[in-house]
């Protein structure tokens, strides 16, 4: 579990039953994925004024399927490719590179989407891989997805022990 509120966050491993304030580095590297995240490129980041959009045409992921490709490059560096699908004009795919930044390759990260569902009117992805360098690192299937609901600011404070999670 992972939790971030501005320049801080906090992380509890479950199996180390261990609850720690997040590095520098760790927070950093949220934030780059907040940047890259489908959700909030959708949302407006593509607007942001440091940002410039670019369609680079039609790629084949995997045989006989084919993707509209666009970009999104921020003027730190950081390049979004975004993968929509040719029939359905669903996102597939993002990927971006750690460390765009500073102008180092880095590892490729990428996060696809599969089984978009209808929620409350708004179509969404059930299941979403993510993968670094070509290896898959996590799956995330959805059983219901609220968009936009209030949440209690609780539950970003760091609790006292591991203990104190609910």
């Amino acid at each position: 579990m992972q939790t971030n509120v501005g320049d801080s966050g906090w992380k509890f491993d479950a199996q180390r039953d261990m609850l720690a304030a997040q590095t520098s580095e760790e927070v950093a590297l949220f934030k780059r994925y907040i940047r890259a995240n489908l959700d909030n490129v959708l949302r407006g980041l593509w607007r942001s004024p440091d940002a410039q959009l670019e369609y680079l045409g039609k790629a084949e992921l995997s045989p006989r399927q084919w993707s509209d490709r666009v970009a999104l490059t921020y003027g730190d560096g950081l390049r979004v490719e975004l993968f929509f699908d040719a029939q359905t004009h669903l996102p597939t795919l993002t990927k971006y590179f750690e460390g765009a930044e500073s102008g180092a390759p880095g590892a490729v990260l990428e996060t696809r989407y599969f089984f978009f569902l209808d929620y409350g009117g708004v179509k969404s992805p059930r299941t979403v891989d993510l993968y670094r360098d070509n290896v898959q690192t996590a799956r995330v299937v959805y059983d219901s997805v609220i968009f936009n609901s209030a949440v209690d600011a609780r539950v970003f404070e760091k609790p006292a022990t591991s203990k104190d999670l609910k």
